[in-house]
């Protein structure tokens, strides 16, 4: 995602003090923060925790959001006893309000496969399995990951028509 960030200065980008020492309430904070900050409605790239957060704010009842990109969404029931995921649970199991794609990989080590097509179909969400590439992130060395970008295009198209 850093390097769609990059190629796209006018997005906006949550920020955490310390992405690997936080708390759910910092991480519901500053995505609140960051969507307030932007016109509606807003399109979300989401990555891990980040899609248990965007989760999380559509159960709040958050309705700023007009469609999210939902990569590699963090199990954080899986794994609850690791110190940078307590708190994290119970992931929300709401319809989100707004069309969504999840984006899952057959080796991720912090998700299973199954797990991601659970959370895609109480979400309501799409989901898209792209094989054996980790937990989607820079070690999965997708550079540009042209396919990403093809579901980011066809999520705004969705949202557009919603």
């Amino acid at each position: 995602m850093r390097v769609w960030h990059a190629a796209n200065p006018q997005w906006t980008r949550m920020a955490l003090a310390d992405w690997m020492s936080t708390s759910p309430d910092e991480w519901d904070c500053a995505l609140e923060r960051a969507l307030a900050a932007m016109p509606e409605p807003v399109l979300v790239i989401a990555h891990s925790l980040g899609c248990i957060a965007v989760a999380r704010y559509a159960a709040r009842g958050g309705r700023k959001v007009a469609g999210a990109l939902l990569v590699a969404p963090g199990d954080v029931e899986l794994a609850p006893d690791l110190p940078m995921l307590r708190g994290f649970g119970p992931i929300p199991r709401e319809p989100l309000p707004f069309p969504a794609i999840v984006v899952a990989s057959t080796n991720d080590p912090y998700t299973t496969l199954e797990r991601a097509r659970e959370f895609a179909a109480a979400w309501g969400a799409d989901l898209r399995v792209i094989g054996a590439v980790g937990h989607i992130n820079s070690d999965s060395d997708l550079g540009e990951w042209p396919a990403g970008q093809a579901m980011w295009r066809e999520l705004q198209d969705r949202a557009r028509r919603a």
